[in-house]
């Protein structure tokens, strides 16, 4: 499993400076969204006033506690989705 952390913000460039002085390194970026990563990990950082994440995330505000997501990426989600449905 591999799991992708989301903050929405409305700072991109002092997000990007700040996590790359802890040791994040940039794997794409654009004017409304940058990507970071270490070695194992994964984060995304939407612009909260891009369009597309207003409406895909359905989030209004930069993070305050309230602007935050996770994706998954699972080998066995079929597997694992019957497991939940079966214990409720």
């Amino acid at each position: 499993m591999r799991l992708n952390t989301g903050i929405i913000t409305d700072k991109l460039e002092e997000t990007k400076s700040f996590y790359g002085q802890v040791g994040f390194s940039i794997l794409w970026e654009a004017d409304w969204f940058i990507l970071l990563a270490t070695q194992t990990e994964q984060t995304q950082f939407p612009l909260s006033t891009e369009s597309s994440t207003q409406e895909l995330l359905n989030f209004r505000k930069p993070f305050n506690g309230n602007g935050i997501y996770l994706t998954m990426k699972l080998k066995m989600l079929i597997y694992i989705l019957k497991n939940l449905k079966r214990k409720n």
